[in-house]
């Protein structure tokens, strides 16, 4: 497991351990997006907004992947936080 020193690379899946407020462990399928990493089609009020750049960008942090008919949504990891990552091993 990697460290919160380090993040996985550019649009890199991984299994990450997620520790909610009342201290409990889950491991999740995530990805890290950094800013101005990623553009979305929908506008949202919470949305990172950067006008030098013309346009709307996810946040900068941790999603959850979740697979939903043939493809995986991107949510907001809203209770508690990332505190390791590993990479997702051969054959997952």
């Amino acid at each position: 497991m990697q460290t919160m020193k380090t993040f996985p690379g550019v649009g890199q899946q991984v299994l990450a351990r997620q520790v909610t407020h009342d201290g409990k462990e889950h491991i999740i399928n995530a990805i890290y997006v950094r800013p101005f990493e990623r553009t979305m089609g929908g506008l949202d009020d919470d949305d990172a907004y950067e006008h030098s750049k013309l346009g709307h960008y996810w946040a900068e942090g941790w999603y959850e992947l979740v697979f939903n008919q043939d493809d995986y949504i991107a949510t907001d990891i809203l209770d508690g936080k990332i505190v390791a990552w590993i990479a997702i091993p051969e054959g997952w």
